[in-house]
């Protein structure tokens, strides 16, 4: 092989993830491993999807896949490592600053425009997914549940309820509604986490995944301005429009929204 592993970083739902060197350049990769005798063939389909996915981006707010391999029963793809505070840690250290929230989101809005425009869904966007580097970009890093619309891979998804991070899935996702899921879906995601970053809360909570499901679906989060009082009416009215809840009343794509966002900023005076 061309890395060699220094470690484990974590384990998730798809594998667990290495820290590894690439044994002639040097240079620090992420490395997901898949032991494909362990789990169902859906799960391996699944996981080459989320390789093929990343390896078709290219942004620099978008982590940058490597390679791809497959050895013996394993299965693994290598992508840089990006080294910074994963931004639900930062949250959790307090609400950010109005300019900085509207800059993360916009620039993460940016990059997933591009990821739309190749037919990539991202389906499953939450802070925990976002790395705030050193230099203060964010990077986006997992596409585990990306659906590449151009192919039907529904079929890999079930219901689509069980996937994704509940608080920041669309109504039309805790519906089950794959008809309507679209990049719509994660210009919703995006507001909850705009949202999120102002406030220091999720705007909706439930005592348990039903509730919440419930609360998506059929409820007004309360307003931003409410809990965050300082925050300006015009960052108020675009979380709101990004989180309609009728696809309908949303901003059309990603670009739209990263548009709204620099200007609210430039009225902020950043």
């Amino acid at each position: 092989g061309y890395f060699a592993i220094e470690g484990q970083i974590g384990i998730g739902g798809m594998g667990a993830v290495y820290r590894g060197r690439h044994e002639v350049l040097g240079r620090l990769a992420a490395i997901k491993v898949l032991e494909r005798s362990s789990v169902s063939p859906d799960l391996v389909e699944r996981f080459r999807r989320e390789a093929a996915a990343l390896s078709r981006i290219s942004h620099a707010n978008i982590v940058r896949f490597l390679e791809w391999g497959e050895e013996g029963d394993l299965a693994f793809y290598a992508m840089d490592l990006v080294e910074g505070t994963p931004l639900d840690e930062r949250i959790r250290s307090g609400p950010l600053p109005e300019r900085e929230g509207l800059r993360i989101v916009e620039s993460i809005a940016r990059a997933l425009n591009q990821a739309h425009e190749i037919g990539i869904l991202h389906r499953d966007l939450k802070p925990s997914n976002v790395v705030i580097r050193r230099d203060g970009e964010p990077v986006l890093l997992d596409f585990g549940l990306a659906r590449i619309v151009s192919v039907e891979i529904e079929s890999l998804t079930g219901t689509g309820i069980a996937l994704g991070t509940p608080f920041y899935m669309s109504p039309e996702q805790a519906m089950g509604d794959k008809a309507r899921i679209d990049r719509r879906t994660d210009v919703y995601s995006l507001g909850v986490i705009l949202y999120e970053c102002l406030s220091g809360v999720k705007p909706f909570t439930g005592k348990s995944v039903v509730d919440l499901l419930k609360a998506i679906q059929s409820e007004a989060p309360v307003p931003l301005r409410a809990r965050a009082p300082g925050i300006s009416p015009g960052t108020e009215a675009i979380c709101s429009i990004a989180m309609a809840r009728d696809p309908d009343d949303r901003p059309w794509n990603a670009a739209l929204l990263a548009d709204s966002l620099a200007e609210l900023r430039r009225r902020l005076g950043d």
